[in-house]
């Protein structure tokens, strides 16, 4: 069961919600049928789950960077700021995503250039 107190942080009354399309398999929407009921929708259910699944996110984020900040095997860069091994994880994650888009020619190469420099902070 997920603790009300996680919801909080991502949800208030004055949120307003926002209309999105999701897929779910034949399995997976079984699942959801059988345990929503009145006053439980679907939506609310999967709503919650975001919530807990982001908390869950934010939490290991915040212990990682807990962590990196005293771990003493940090690596500098040549601006003298430190970048911890998931930091470099992260930012080839995400310098890989856009190589693929450009090759699939869903961004230009001066937009797969601007937001390179933006990934790695130049």
């Amino acid at each position: 069961m997920m603790d009300e107190s996680n919801n909080n942080n991502y949800f208030n009354l004055e949120d307003n919600l926002h209309r999105i399309s999701i897929q779910v398999y034949n399995s997976q929407y079984s699942k959801l049928k059988k345990i929503s009921r009145p006053g439980l929708s679907i939506s609310s259910i999967i709503r919650k789950s975001i919530d807990f699944y982001i908390s869950h996110l934010d939490q290991k984020f915040n212990s990682e960077n807990k962590n990196n900040f005293e771990d003493s095997s940090l690596s500098k860069d040549k601006n003298n700021s430190y970048i911890s091994s998931n930091s470099e994880s992260y930012i080839e994650a995400e310098l890989i995503k856009l190589s693929s888009l450009e090759n699939k020619g869903l961004i230009s190469s001066e937009e797969y250039k601007i937001l390179r420099k933006k990934v790695l902070g130049i």
